[in-house]
């Protein structure tokens, strides 16, 4: 296939030879446009097109006119992979938060530059890539193949933009539909009510109340730890979240917004919730903005350290352990397991849809529905608050987000 370059400006048009006619092609206002001029591929035509048909577009999309004389259709110049997908990658700086960054960068290093980082990029065929993919299925899931692939493909993407290749050569290869990758899953283990009243009777302080606050709340720990006074209502009985803790792209933590528009949400307080809030706020209501501190009475960057200090809790209770993460399966098994609106829950939980919360937790849900209040009448008073803590709720009746 005969192709050929004409850059006016930022504007890169690729003439093609397509069974023996011109097309064009490039893009336009975020989209790709290939129309066909009905012109055979002769170089009288490419003349024409050079000469006539490009600067009348030319002038048609920006108003500007161009001086035919002046223009050189050639042949697309190639840089070298490593060079171009640095370059591109770079320019995501201000489209991503970093931690993504640093994670796309880290994939490029690692399992793309070794594979293609040499290669003039337009040299690069789909069989290559398909090779490349079948190389990573023998050690990642199709899910991380599936990411691997979405940095080259936008790598490809941009080169495709700016007239470095004729097409992607990542939209012609398929995604693989199995993987020889032995893939280890942390196994979602909710707590039972009677673990959840083993761990609540052994955790202490403060910890006890990040738990509590935890199992009842559905909520993230990430979003947990980022949470402010300022996002506590005690008056309204609700809490917004609309920050987690999220990798920085130096390797540290900072607190940004939540990957997904439906993480960032106003929940329901429920009395377990309250009641361990308001034990809260006398630990560290007056110290800090943050919710949460640890024994320093500083806040947490991350919640591994709390997820360390769980795991040893339920060592030393006797219960299996597992990751702090299945407070919030805890939450998500308890309500579906009482017949909560299934809704309710998806909203809780900040999922996108309700079809994630079937997909997920489809084991617990229950055959019939029922009313959400007269769970939670009768599950008010599952935990007591331990006598040293009585009267909390009297001295921050004034408490409000």
């Amino acid at each position: 296939m005969k192709s050929y370059k004409c850059q006016f400006g930022n504007l890169v048009f690729i003439i093609r030879d397509v069974k023996g006619v011109w097309k064009l092609d490039f893009a336009w206002d975020g989209k790709r446009q290939r129309p066909s001029m009905e012109m055979k591929a002769t170089s009288e035509n490419l003349e024409t097109i050079k000469s006539e048909i490009l600067p009348d577009l030319y002038l048609e999309l920006t108003g500007r006119k161009v001086d035919p004389i002046a223009l050189k259709i050639q042949a697309p110049k190639s840089p070298i992979f490593a060079d171009f997908a640095e370059r591109s990658l770079a320019l995501q700086k201000h489209d991503v938060e970093g931690h993504v960054l640093q994670a796309k960068q880290q994939i490029l290093e690692r399992d793309i530059l070794p594979y293609f980082g040499s290669r003039k990029i337009n040299t690069i065929e789909p069989s290559e890539i398909k090779e490349w993919q079948n190389t990573l299925a023998e050690r990642l899931s199709i899910s991380s193949i599936k990411k691997y692939r979405s940095v080259l493909n936008h790598i490809f993407d941009d080169a495709w933009r700016e007239g470095k290749v004729l097409e992607n050569p990542v939209l012609k290869v398929k995604l693989p539909k199995k993987s020889n990758a032995k893939v280890f899953r942390t196994k979602m283990l909710p707590f039972s009510e009677h673990e959840i009243h083993l761990i609540l009777k052994n955790a202490k302080g403060q910890f006890r109340w990040f738990l509590q606050f935890s199992i009842f709340s559905g909520i993230r720990p990430g979003e947990a730890v980022a949470l402010d006074w300022s996002d506590i209502c005690f008056e309204a009985k609700t809490i917004d979240i609309s920050k987690t803790t999220k990798r920085s792209g130096n390797g540290g933590y900072i607190i940004g917004k939540p990957k997904t528009e439906a993480s960032i949400r106003m929940i329901d307080m429920l009395p377990q919730v309250e009641e361990a809030l308001r034990a809260q706020f006398l630990e560290t209501g007056l110290k800090n903005q943050r919710v949460f501190l640890n024994r320093w009475g500083e806040p947490w960057n991350t919640p591994d350290f709390l997820n360390l200090r769980f795991k040893l809790l339920l060592k030393n209770i006797g219960t299996a352990r597992r990751n702090i993460y299945n407070t919030r399966h805890t939450f998500a098994s308890q309500m579906l397991a009482k017949k909560i609106d299934i809704g309710w829950i998806s909203k809780t939980m900040g999922h996108e849809n309700i079809q994630i919360t079937l997909q997920t937790y489809a084991k617990y849900v229950p055959k019939d529905s029922d009313d959400r209040d007269m769970f939670l009448k009768g599950f008010v008073t599952l935990f007591v608050t331990p006598k040293e803590n009585d009267g909390s709720n009297a001295d921050t009746q004034g408490i409000a987000g």
